[in-house]
Formats: structure tokens, sequence, C-alpha cells
């Protein structure tokens, strides 16, 4: 992603509060052009997609949207989120970019994810310095449209 580039949509869905401040923070240090929006469960996040505010005219559009997913959350987990968004007969909804964002790194769930629609996975660093890093590389290679499941 350059700096130079108009708006950038980030949707975070995490049922972590400090994740998510941590998340948009960081998002924000790297790219002053970046528009952060948060969910804190997948049910909140299908609810808005289904009013068609995700990568519409009216909000991000498809080429300036990604989000980034959690596994692990009460309900509706990421994976769950996943097949909703598979099994949807509104064909937008299928090609929103979809980034699993989760501290699993058990290789059935990255497969799972990449099975049901992700577009890439990073697991979630330790460290502030780390997510920083991690979200530098990770949006070079998305802008180079290199994206790699579970590539660092």
């Amino acid at each position: 992603m350059d700096h130079a580039d108009s708006e950038f949509y980030v949707i975070h869905v995490d049922d972590s509060q400090d994740d998510a401040f941590l998340v948009e923070r960081c998002l924000k240090s790297l790219y002053s052009n970046i528009k952060f929006k948060h969910f804190i469960d997948g049910e909140g996040f299908l609810n808005y997609i289904n009013e068609g505010y995700v990568c519409k005219d009216t909000d991000p559009v498809s080429d300036n949207c990604i989000v980034l997913l959690d596994i692990n959350m009460p309900g509706l987990n990421g994976i769950d989120v996943l097949k909703e968004l598979q099994n949807s007969e509104n064909e937008d909804s299928k090609n929103i970019p979809i980034v699993m964002f989760s501290s699993s790194f058990n290789e059935r769930d990255i497969e799972k994810c990449k099975r049901h629609g992700a577009r890439d996975y990073i697991v979630k660093p330790f460290s502030y310095p780390e997510m920083k890093e991690t979200f530098a590389k990770f949006f070079d290679r998305w802008k180079n449209n290199d994206p790699l499941i579970n590539g660092q």
C-alpha cells in the first residue's frame, strides 16, 4: 500500500477491544490514509455487510477494503463467518478480501480458513513492534498482489 493512495478501509472483527485498539493504533501509525472500523463479533459484521455497506460506493470499495478476521470469538467464530460469506447469495459478499488475524497457528485452522475463502492468514504478533513490522510486510505484499497464506 502506498502512502499516497486514496483512503484504505480496514475492518477488524475481533472480540478483544485491546487488540482492536492496538491494531488501529499500529495501522494508523504506518498509514495516514487508513479508515478503521471494528466489530466485536461475527454477527455484527455479517449484519453490516448484509445491509450492503461493505465494499460499496457508500463505504469502502473492494480495491480499497480489507477485513481482518479473528478465528476465536464467541458466537460465530471466524471460520463460521467465512462459511456464511462463502454461502451468501450476494456475490459482493463472496468477494470481500478477508485476511485471518488470529493467535492460532494451528495448521488445520489455517487450512480451513484457506478452504473457506480467506485470502491470507496472519498470526497475531506478541508485541507492538512486531505487529508494526508484520503489517508493514503484509501490506507491501498485498499492494503487489502477493498474499501468501501464513507467509511472513
